[in-house]
């Protein structure tokens, strides 16, 4: 079975009339919630350095940069909006472990901008570049052994490639050809560094995922020659990021069985996705036992091993790029009532005696049986809460959390969420309109009339 040219079919015969009515839905909500998630990253200031940096370069005007309208060459925009996507930690969750959303569909709005696509062509990308990345990644995912030491996450590119090449409509030898020539220069990050103290900007290589894929794509496109079947074989991609590879998970079903339906989480909360199951029980325990926030004593915190580890730990983080990763953090943004976003990584938040009498309080302790689920089925937001008051210990536990495909975030959820995102940046009847474009994105014969939305 060739893997490189099964998924170069794919990519070069899927149509938008070929995906199921549930499938094109879900994906406009992913579409929504990162075009959110970009406004705002953008409203932290945050990635300031990078736009300045693109501002130098500038170059083509093809694309626009969301939050300041900007337009630059689409694979600069594509990464600019995708690492603002990823700022705040708001964005999808692929099976509770990885964000390949960001790089696919950020890439796919600017070429689709580019290209001047309609909102068709813009959805199918979306899909096909989902479908193809999150297929590797699953395939290629590493041992347990080998992930305490080496994690890994640059497949999304094989998705920024996959969703370029379907809008640039290459026959199947360019897509392959795409595929070699961005997978042998795929940025590398070792998931683990991303985790160190103090926390680096870099977080996710998604700028250079978005800049190295559809540059691939427009180098396939003028004849340019990458490595020949480049994720077949011993000697193919998975050999560079994993210690095995399941050919089987990469193509059964495709086409017929979508990951972005059974397996993509979004987010109610803007934290690491692991967390998210100790705020919930948390909130959850106060309301049901009606216990005060000054009455609370201590939480802790039984979840699997990775996240009970630094920085996961650190109920003194310095910086957004540290407490995006703090347990503590989480909790108390969100039992203390800080509107999810921007709010929660304000400067002076930082040292807001309030706030750090309450992140002493919890601690986070690794837990057998989370472990062990977590290394069986990652998609399981599994964590247990202790939390003690009044002098009582009160215990939860749950397996999924809000925005986990058995629990979705309701249309409501998501609008919410969006309005007080964008609304930092946009007036309230801007924010409408991009809301009620992408709604009906199917009917945009021109992407730019939702581009052209980007900017106050």
């Amino acid at each position: 079975m060739n893997i490189t040219g099964k998924f170069s079919e794919y990519v070069a015969n899927t149509e938008f009339k070929d995906l199921p009515t549930s499938v094109v839905e879900k994906a406009k909500e992913l579409i929504l919630d990162n075009v959110g998630c970009a406004f705002g990253g953008y409203a932290t200031g945050a990635d300031k350095a990078l736009i300045d940096f693109v501002k130098e370069l500038r170059g083509r005007r093809d694309s626009t940069i969301i939050g300041n309208g900007l337009k630059v060459p689409s694979s600069l925009a594509a990464g600019v909006n995708a690492q603002m996507a990823n700022t705040l930690d708001f964005d999808e969750t692929y099976r509770n472990r990885a964000h390949p959303a960001s790089p696919i569909v950020q890439s796919a709005i600017a070429v689709a901008e580019f290209l001047k696509a309609g909102g068709k062509d813009l959805i199918n990308a979306v899909v096909v570049g989902y479908e193809v990345a999150t297929r590797i990644g699953d395939a290629t995912h590493p041992s347990p052994e080998l992930m305490k030491k080496v994690w890994l996450q640059n497949w999304p590119i094989f998705g920024v490639v996959a969703a370029a090449a379907k809008l640039l409509n290459l026959d199947e030898d360019k897509i392959k050809q795409s595929f070699g020539i961005a997978g042998g220069v795929a940025p590398a990050i070792n998931v683990h560094r991303i985790l160190d103290v103090p926390g680096a900007m870099i977080k996710l290589p998604n700028f250079w995922l978005c800049e190295v894929g559809i540059n691939a794509v427009f180098l396939a496109q003028k004849g340019f020659t990458g490595f020949h079947d480049y994720l077949d074989g011993n000697k193919g991609y998975w050999v560079t990021v994993s210690d095995r590879c399941d050919w089987e998970v990469m193509v059964s079903k495709l086409g017929e069985e979508y990951n972005i339906q059974k397996f993509l989480a979004l987010k109610p909360w803007p934290t690491c996705r692991w967390i998210h199951p100790g705020i919930e029980l948390v909130l959850e325990l106060l309301q049901e036992e009606k216990i005060g926030v000054n009455e609370i004593d201590e939480i802790i915190f039984k979840a699997h091993w990775k996240v009970c580890a630094p920085p996961y730990d650190n109920p003194k983080p310095k910086t957004m790029w540290d407490a995006i990763w703090s347990v503590p953090w989480g909790i108390a943004m969100a039992v203390l009532g800080y509107e999810p976003g921007p709010e929660w990584y304000a400067n002076e938040r930082f040292a807001d005696p309030n706030v750090l009498s309450f992140t002493k309080k919890v601690k986070v302790v690794p837990d057998p049986e989370a472990s062990e689920i977590f290394e069986k089925t990652p998609e399981k937001t599994f964590a247990k809460i202790e939390l003690k008051a009044k002098g009582k210990v009160h215990l939860r536990k749950r397996e999924y959390c809000k925005g986990d495909p058995e629990m979705p975030m309701t249309e409501q959820d998501l609008q919410w969420k969006f309005r007080k995102l964008v609304g930092a940046i946009l007036s309230k009847e801007c924010t409408e309109r991009l809301i009620r474009t992408i709604e009906n994105l199917e009917h945009v014969d021109d992407v730019r009339e939702l581009t052209k939305l980007f900017k106050p």
